[in-house]
């Protein structure tokens, strides 16, 4: 997909010869970009375009729904690297609230967070469940007038329960960086914490102007109860990949309902007789660690690239409290290395190649570090 100039807003630096700077204004339109946010994979390859349209639908639609207006106060705790932190940043701003922003150092301690919600009076917060499993871990109490929206991840009914018995709601959310932040939402409550299959609560329904299909391996709708992908439609559809014409069109295509276009995220859902959407897994090897999305090949051609290394096999594996994690399992290309020397050599040989985050544990959305367990 190609970006006609007159629907990019830039804002082009043009020093004088005094040193100030002037900027060139051009008209802001529903369809001009808001933002374009590097996702999908884990390479970073490719960079989802937004528009402002699908930004303001999103946020006008939750907004009341949760009930936030000028006498609330959010804290957003998410590096604005994560297309979520756009609704903790905005949706306040928009509506009249009051923005609390935490640094990652403190967006990591739990200690920090439970005070700072306590002494400032937060009543909203929005966060990944790892986040959340950090809080708890912490000793964190929760507080019985905070609402608590979690995504990135999907919700456990361990943490959805923890949640529920000490705050005032809970939100459940989903949704790619294609399709605009979230796509799918739902309240939950005790009543409804029954919507769950495998330990995994329901997603929810649609929000506002979206549309979401379930399709089989043909492009035909699947039955309700009868799992298959899902296929998101509406006015959250971003504008497609910046610059990748080759992946647009293979990822967005047109409706099958003749309206618009919709974006085939790969994931696998099942629908209930109400409506209510349960992610399932994936279609192919990406997976989702603290929030983000991972190409577990990617990952395993990164580590083979290694000299050390002869041949390796990269896979998920719960942590204590449940979170995914990343495991790698490798057979190295020579005996002369302690396990401690070819670690460091593999880490330090990868981190040229892959995001700080996925080596080192960068911020509390994305605090893992590739586990190496040696074959001799």
């Amino acid at each position: 997909m190609q970006f006609p100039a007159d629907k990019v807003i830039f804002f082009e630096d043009l020093k004088n010869e005094t040193n100030g700077i002037e900027y060139t204004k051009k008209a802001v339109t529903p369809e001009t970009l808001a933002y374009v946010l590097y996702t999908s994979g884990s390479t970073g390859n490719q960079r989802v375009a937004v528009r402002h349209a699908s930004v303001t639908n999103l946020l006008n639609d939750l907004a009341p729904k949760m009930g936030l207006d000028r006498e609330e106060r959010l804290l957003s705790v998410t590096t604005i690297s994560f297309d979520i932190s756009v609704l903790e940043i905005f949706m306040p701003l928009m509506h009249g609230a009051g923005l609390h922003l935490a640094n990652k150092s403190q967006a990591m301690d739990p200690r920090w967070l439970s005070n700072y919600i306590d002494q400032k009076a937060i009543r909203f917060m929005q966060a990944t469940p790892a986040t959340y499993d950090l809080l708890f871990a912490g000793g964190w109490q929760g507080k019985k007038d905070l609402a608590v929206l979690c995504g990135g991840e999907a919700l456990r009914i361990e943490l959805a329960n923890l949640l529920l018995s000490c705050n005032r709601d809970l939100w459940n959310l989903y949704g790619p960086t294609e399709t605009t932040i979230w796509s799918t939402a739902s309240l939950v409550t005790q009543q409804t914490l029954n919507r769950q299959r495998n330990g995994i609560l329901s997603i929810g329904k649609a929000v506002a102007n979206t549309k979401t299909f379930i399709m089989n391996q043909h492009g035909q709708p699947c039955p309700i109860g009868v799992s298959g992908e899902l296929w998101i439609g509406g006015d959250g559809v971003s504008a497609g990949y910046l610059n990748r014409p080759e992946l647009t069109p293979e990822k967005f295509i047109p409706s099958p309902d003749g309206e618009g276009m919709v974006y085939k995220t790969g994931d696998r859902v099942v629908m209930d007789l109400s409506g209510n959407l349960y992610f399932m897994n994936r279609f192919d090897h990406q997976v989702k660690v603290r929030g983000f999305r991972i190409e577990l090949g990617e990952i395993e051609t990164v580590i083979n690239n290694c000299d050390i290394i002869q041949q390796c096999v990269v896979l998920t594996h719960p942590d204590k409290s449940g979170q995914n994690m990343l495991v790698v399992w490798y057979k190295v290309a020579t005996t002369e290395l302690t396990n401690e020397d070819a670690i460091s050599r593999c880490k330090s040989s990868i981190a040229k190649q892959l995001p700080e985050y996925m080596v080192h544990g960068m911020d509390s959305h994305a605090r893992f570090s590739v586990n190496t367990k040696r074959e001799n």
